[in-house]
């Protein structure tokens, strides 16, 4: 790639999917780089920064802001196996690691407080990985696709978890939440909010064909089910008001489901794809998404 020293600014995802790209030079003019500027970039091995950049550097060849405060991009053309984050990274940037699919284990130091959006995304073999007790931000889609991994711990310090971070975790198993964690907590190995009043994210790995979401659970939360193609009937209390956007899309494989008249919000897409499911409908439900039964098999309605 030609050093092209009028350029101010890398956009967002400019260099997305450059399968045959090796190494990237990042000229000293450059001031601002888009989010996931080279995801995607499997052969990429070098990221180099000149020396006079004023806003990012180069350490082992990943990109870092000037201070080293945030990974911006970890080179997904690397052979290893194994990544340690510098101790002083506070940032974790969206996409940084995202398909870096040799990484088996990556450390990161107790200095990181915000894992943004996507930031693990499709490192399949990703076996194990420790959320350190300062981080207070897991990102939308976090660890999505990270085929390998079997357990998670949410450490006390998190506050804030966006939709779905272990979405198409095919292994996944177990979520673990400190106990002394003021906004999660984990039932039988699924992630509910703190009174467990809402079902956050369902462990996809799990073997079990059927699921009984407990009484008092009040809301499924958007992607909740999504894709846990082993599950073939879920039970919803009556206690359940709200199912949220794809709260079970693409579960292929779930056949019935029965929404009671105490229900009142079904959101966007909630059972898309959902080709085998019979949903049995015991009231007159107020709102319901668009998409919200597309692609199922068959809807049974019946007043009582």
């Amino acid at each position: 790639m030609r050093n092209i020293n009028s350029v101010i600014t890398i956009g967002e995802g400019a260099f997305r999917a450059c399968n045959n790209l090796t190494n990237v030079t990042i000229p000293s003019n450059v001031k601002n780089i888009g989010s996931c500027a080279f995801d995607g970039c499997v052969k990429l091995t070098s990221i180099n920064v000149d020396e006079n950049n004023q806003h990012y550097c180069s350490v082992d060849g990943n990109l870092f802001d000037k201070t080293r405060k945030t990974l911006k991009q970890y080179i997904g053309g690397k052979q290893n196996t194994e990544y340690i984050i510098p101790d002083g990274v506070t940032e974790i940037s969206s996409s940084a690691f995202c398909g870096c699919d040799n990484l088996t284990s990556i450390a990161i130091p107790d200095s990181v407080n915000i894992i943004n959006n996507f930031t693990f995304c499709g490192c399949g073999k990703l076996k194990n990985i420790i959320i350190p007790n300062s981080v207070i931000y897991i990102g939308h889609h976090a660890f999505k696709d990270c085929r390998s991994l079997t357990s998670i711990t949410i450490p006390r310090s998190v506050k804030n978890i966006g939709e779905e971070p272990f979405s198409n975790c095919s292994a996944l198993i177990n979520i673990s939440v400190d106990e002394e964690n003021p906004c999660y907590c984990s039932v039988d190995g699924n992630l509910f909010d703190k009174k467990k009043k809402t079902i956050l994210e369902y462990a996809a790995g799990k073997r079990d064909t059927e699921f009984t979401i407990p009484d008092n659970v009040t809301k499924i939360g958007n992607l909740a089910f999504y894709g846990c193609d082993n599950l073939i009937s879920v039970r919803i209390p009556n206690s359940v008001t709200c199912i949220g956007d794809l709260a079970f899309a693409n579960c292929k494989n779930l056949t019935n489901i029965t929404i009671s008249d105490h229900i009142s919000s079904i959101g966007w897409a909630a059972f898309f794809g959902c080709s085998a499911l019979t949903i049995t409908m015991l009231g007159n439900v107020e709102e319901i998404g668009d998409f919200a039964f597309f692609g199922c098999k068959e809807i049974i309605k019946k007043t009582r």
